[in-house]
């Protein structure tokens, strides 16, 4: 009797036990941190996300969907970095080695990005290419540098971008001096005798010249930046376009050399000779009668659209403001001689 006692005792603990158990509450699981991790002289880098293509230490990274993607004209690429790195540069090659575009990746100036070793920034890339492709895909390399408190920069590991080509082609025609060495000769005399803010009015014969390059939705903008690239044989800067509209038949043109804070001997004659390139390419389609090289009446730099093309000597934050109504692909052309 005594022994059946026990073993009723022991069993009804046994079931009070297991009915207490099941009445806790469910143990929540700790949630992990970020995974993080400490570079020498970089301070904590963030572990990229399964969707980014990321360089070799993880402190330049682009969207996944960037490697073997088929690349518009002009090329536009937003690039996360970390805030240790202070500039980017970049080449777009075909698979024969031809250069097709290279430059410098601006800062994006509506980044907020926060202060500290842990935080980043957004970089971008925009560039017409000018240049045809030999093959079916290329490759862009983005080449990272930072800076350190001595101001000494340092390469970091550079990330190659598989990336593919349309076939489909635009034919731009941009107006160029018929002979450079005579409009330089043409514009210095012009200086000598005349000079800014009069009006630099060449006598030399321009031509067109014809470029055939990966397809473009908007050939007027396009024409105008070719001609800008062209106007760089006559800079100690690399010449780009960085603000555009069209009202009204007068287009408006902010050109980089404008921005510029470092003048050399010669830069306001310089820059009436870049100017008046880009005019002439302008003035070639019959529904632009007028050229000014500024913003657009009642638009600040606190009222435009985003839009970002850098260069090493140029701003590295850029601003454009929105186009004018035109049809981009049907535009007739004046005769020019």
């Amino acid at each position: 009797m005594t022994r059946l006692n026990y073993w009723k005792g022991l069993l009804l603990l046994s079931v009070f036990c297991a009915t207490a158990v099941m009445r806790l509450p469910a143990r929540t699981p700790r949630s992990s941190p970020p995974l993080t991790r400490t570079t020498p002289d970089r301070g904590t880098v963030r572990t990229p996300s399964a969707n980014a293509l990321c360089n070799a230490d993880q402190s330049l990274c682009v969207p996944r969907a960037t490697q073997n993607m088929l690349i518009a004209n002009p090329l536009n690429l937003a690039i996360t970095a970390a805030s240790s790195v202070t500039d980017i540069s970049w080449e777009l090659d075909d698979q024969t080695g031809q250069k097709l575009a290279a430059g410098q990746a601006s800062e994006d100036p509506n980044w907020t990005g926060g202060t500290g070793p842990s935080s980043l920034e957004t970089f971008q890339l925009r560039s017409y290419m000018f240049v045809l492709p030999k093959s079916a895909s290329g490759v862009l390399k983005l080449s990272p540098v930072r800076t350190d408190q001595r101001g000494m920069p340092s390469a970091l590991p550079a990330l190659d971008i598989p990336l593919q080509f349309g076939a489909a082609t635009s034919t731009l025609t941009v107006v160029i001096p018929r002979n450079y060495d005579q409009y330089q000769t043409e514009a210095d005399a012009w200086a000598s005798t005349n000079g800014p803010p009069a009006h630099f009015a060449p006598k030399s014969p321009f031509v067109q010249e014809r470029l055939t390059v990966l397809h473009v939705n908007d050939l007027l903008y396009a024409s105008a930046e070719a001609a800008a690239e062209k106007a760089s044989a006559l800079s100690q800067a690399p010449v780009h376009i960085l603000n555009f509209a069209v009202q009204a038949g007068t287009a408006y043109v902010d050109l980089s050399l404008s921005d510029l804070q470092d003048h050399w001997a010669g830069f306001s004659i310089t820059l009436a000779k870049v100017e008046t390139l880009v005019e002439r390419d302008l003035l070639q389609f019959s529904n632009i009668h007028n050229v000014v090289f500024g913003w657009p009446p009642g638009k600040t730099d606190s009222s435009v659209s985003l839009l970002t093309q850098g260069d090493a000597r140029c701003p590295r934050k850029l601003l454009m403001f929105p186009a004018g109504r035109y049809d981009s692909q049907n535009l007739t052309r004046k005769v020019t001689t």
